[in-house]
């Protein structure tokens, strides 16, 4: 899994789905298709060895105000499509994740019993796009998301190691891309797509702690030039800087093995 990469509109993604298997990080309402490669793909996808998933979205284009809000007992959802004037318009979407409340109330032996430890999620939208006749499509995204473990155990019991406050996990990046979308002909498509990125990995427990920062900027220019219906030619270039930083702190009193034995 760690060899796979996530794309969106052919752009590096962090991770596509909260804790890997979860809900999506994007709004379902503004993804158009899903490509999965499990193999054999080409040099378009850069340093990916395992699979692929491409995610396409949708230009942003309404002329009438859309409000949507769902509630369940996991989460809750809202998404919005804002008319701004001519041809340009805002998508706002957001969802958070509250099983870390709705749980233990509805199951306080739960928690009484033994520690228990339970997802925490949220991710939201911000997408202004704009539609020329002349130049094509333009669109602004911003977007994020974090997932964190939250450690839920009764008052009495929370002594020593077992302590909530001793324990933490939280990961969770915040991105903006533009976007732009050219159609130079019929046939002549450029798609040119800029991002910066940023993400952050927080582990702590009371023997040791892992801390993590990376910055990542780049971007994605790519022309396809389409020959019939089954037939596309694809040119591009990929620019991509990363700069990493992280800090680790591990206990000290580990029993190292001694060789030879005595």
């Amino acid at each position: 899994p760690a060899d796979s990469e996530y794309f969106i509109d052919g752009v590096h993604l962090d991770y596509l789905y909260h804790f890997a298997a979860l809900t999506s990080v994007i709004s379902e309402k503004v993804i158009v298709d899903i490509t999965f490669l499990p193999g054999n793909f080409g040099a378009r996808y850069g340093r990916a060895t395992a699979g692929i998933i491409d995610v396409h979205t949708t230009p942003t284009e309404t002329q009438t105000l859309h409000l949507k809000a769902s509630v369940d007992l996991a989460q809750a959802t809202l998404y919005g499509e804002i008319p701004l004037g001519g041809a340009t318009s805002l998508v706002v979407a957001g969802r958070r994740s509250y099983m870390d409340a709705v749980l233990p109330a509805l199951l306080p032996a739960l928690v009484k019993n033994s520690p228990t430890v339970l997802p925490v999620y949220y991710d939201y939208e911000l997408r202004l796009g704009h539609k020329s006749a002349h130049f094509g499509d333009f669109s602004v995204s911003f977007y994020g998301a974090n997932d964190a473990l939250a450690f839920i155990q009764a008052a009495s019991k929370t002594t020593g190691t077992f302590n909530p406050t001793n324990l933490r996990y939280a990961d969770g990046f915040v991105s903006l891309q533009p976007r732009w979308v050219w159609k130079l002909s019929p046939r002549l498509t450029n798609d040119l797509s800029l991002v910066g990125t940023y993400e952050s990995l927080d582990v702590n427990t009371p023997q040791a702690s892992y801390k993590q920062n990376d910055w990542q900027i780049g971007g994605r220019e790519e022309l396809s030039l389409k020959l019939d219906a089954t037939k596309t030619v694809l040119a591009g270039l990929v620019v991509f800087a990363d700069s990493l930083n992280f800090s680790a702190r591990l206990p000290i009193d580990l029993p190292f093995p001694v060789f030879p034995s005595p």
